[in-house]
């Protein structure tokens, strides 16, 4: 996210899969700029920039690359391995980034030099999403199916411990 000079983030980076086109996305208005065509007829479910600044995106669910946001130039990182459905990637802690692998239901620490798994989370639920909270020293995950359904927790990743917790299991979403 950028910040337009102001201390919040005011615009996003966005990939248009129609189009192939690399887009800034301004949050409060939801108006799209276009930032340039990317070479490449694959669609890219997801982007992320890492901590360091690499803007990352997951082709196809297959594999990771590296998109340098002022010439659009693609630089192919590597395959997930014997992972697939890689539709959702955000950064961690440190330079590296998270993944959900949806045909396996897992949670991946991938490698952003190579694409490798480093590790993988299983979290006995499936179609889940995350976002990393570095202040609290947390991964927050939530599933998508069945929320607030017994036997769906919404749980947190305590990312130095490596050990998953159970925060709740919701019957009343508004709990």
């Amino acid at each position: 996210a950028g910040s337009g000079g102001g201390a919040n983030p005011t615009w996003l980076l966005s990939i248009d899969n129609s189009s192939h086109t690399l887009q800034k996305v301004d949050v409060t208005t939801g108006a799209s700029t276009d930032v340039c065509v990317l070479d490449t007829d694959f669609f890219y479910p997801s982007l992320t920039f890492s901590r360091l600044n690499g803007l990352f995106a997951s082709r196809t669910g297959e594999r990771l690359d590296q998109i340098d946001p002022c010439t659009c130039e693609i630089t192919e990182v590597g395959l997930y391995g014997d992972y697939s459905g890689v539709y959702g990637i955000t950064s961690n802690e440190t330079d590296d980034l998270y993944g959900v692998a949806t045909t396996q239901d897992v949670l991946l620490a991938i490698d952003v030099d190579s694409a490798r798994v480093v590790d993988e989370y299983r979290l006995g639920c499936r179609e889940f999403n995350c976002a990393v909270d570095a202040d609290a020293d947390r991964l927050w995950i939530a599933t998508n199916h069945g929320i607030g359904q017994s036997g769906h927790p919404t749980s947190k990743y305590l990312q130095r411990k490596r050990c998953m917790q159970q925060l709740y299991v919701s019957r009343n979403p508004t709990n």
